[in-house]
This record gives structure tokens, C-alpha cells and sequence, in this order.
């Protein structure tokens, strides 16, 4: 009974070259979906005085975690 060892080694290849691509895949995801939000957030909106303007970042924050959160399911 012989064992080949290159089989073992074309398969692990194989595997780490799949994860890569999926790794690679999921950077370029998170990536746009990065820019996306920062489109939302940087928004000009007309604040009159501070504490409302810090109340609409934060509504814009949680309407874009909320668009990302529908957009994967």
C-alpha cells in the first residue's frame, strides 16, 4: 500500500487558495460597503445649532447600520 503524498499537498494548495479567494471576496465586500456608509454619513444636512446636528449623525448612523443589516439577508 503506497501513499502519495502529493495528492495530500495538491488538495491542502487547493484549499488555501480557496480560502484566499474567499478572504479576498469578503475584503472587497466590507470594503464597499465601507464607502457606502461613509456616503451616507458625510450627507450635508443643515443643522441649525450642535446638539441637533449630533442627533442627526446619529440617526444617519443607525439608518445606515440598519440599510447594511437589510442589504445582507
Amino acid at each position: 500500500m503506497s501513499i502519495n503524498s502529493s495528492d495530500g499537498e495538491d488538495t491542502s494548495n487547493h484549499t488555501d487558495a480557496y480560502y484566499e479567494e474567499v478572504a479576498s471576496q469578503e475584503e472587497i465586500y466590507l470594503e464597499e460597503r465601507e464607502e457606502e456608509v461613509r456616503a451616507i454619513l458625510t450627507l450635508d444636512e443643515p443643522s441649525p445649532t450642535p446638539n441637533s446636528r449630533a442627533q442627526s449623525l446619529d440617526e444617519q448612523r443607525v439608518e445606515a447600520a440598519e440599510e447594511l443589516i437589510a442589504r445582507r439577508f
